[in-house]
């Protein structure tokens, strides 16, 4: 497991000419690049498809980044369903996302800049 408090920076862009595609830029100790594209609703969760890889960088990781690095490369692309939703303490939103083989990824903090 890696600390909580290591920041892992996701940038999220649009896709200028499909609105439910996104360009992802994952900033760990390593850069990865991959496409998450909307392609359906199951209740409150948006189903998704991630890019087939997901590539870096590929420099050998600080060991802090070695457990969160190795789960961005391995199970990111299983990932199926996203929610964005508010935090109701802070009013923070938070991107979470989960695939059928129970990996979950959970953003504590959505930044809009």
């Amino acid at each position: 497991s890696f600390s909580p408090d290591d920041d892992v920076i996701i940038d999220i862009l649009p896709d200028e000419k499909n609105p439910s595609k996104y360009s992802w830029s994952i900033k760990a100790d390593n850069t990865f690049l991959t496409e998450v594209e909307i392609i359906g609703h199951d209740g409150s969760l948006d189903v998704i498809e991630v890019g087939l890889s997901v590539p870096t960088t590929r420099k050998m990781p600080d060991l802090k980044f070695e457990a969160i690095e190795t789960f961005i490369r391995t199970d990111l692309k299983n990932m199926d369903r996203m929610k964005i939703s508010k935090n109701g303490k802070t009013g923070d939103e938070i991107l979470s996302m989960r695939a059928g083989n129970g990996s979950k990824l959970k953003c504590k903090k959505l930044v809009s800049t």
